[in-house]
């Protein structure tokens, strides 16, 4: 009896994070845009600890959701390919902040190591 390992193909995208072949969608959270109006307020009143604090929520909720999304995915496949998506491209339009929010290459690097 031959087991059949499955595949799947990963599209990136700004408006959700990942979409995937057999129909799984990935949310994208914008946890930056989630915290802006507290992250500016901090920034206003010079407060350093709360600004970097804020950063640290922020780049921590967005590593957990990236975690816990290529989990799944490497769990539940043997073979995952991903589409190509020039985000250094990206990064220079007016797009940048949403495609930093996305955190692209973490979601690639996560998925070669696990």
């Amino acid at each position: 009896m031959f087991v059949v390992a499955q595949s799947i193909g990963i599209d990136l995208g700004l408006k959700d994070v990942a979409t995937c072949s057999d129909g799984t969608v990935v949310s994208n959270p914008k946890f930056y845009r989630k915290y802006k109006q507290k992250l500016g307020i901090a920034q206003r009143v010079s407060n350093k600890k709360h600004v970097h604090a804020l950063h640290v929520k922020i780049a921590n909720c967005r590593k957990d959701h990236l975690h816990k999304a290529s989990t799944k995915f490497v769990n539940n496949n043997a073979l995952i390919v991903v589409g190509h998506l020039n985000a250094k491209k990206l990064v220079q339009t007016k797009m940048a902040k949403s495609v930093l929010d996305v955190g692209f290459s973490a979601l690639k690097t996560m998925l070669k190591y696990k």
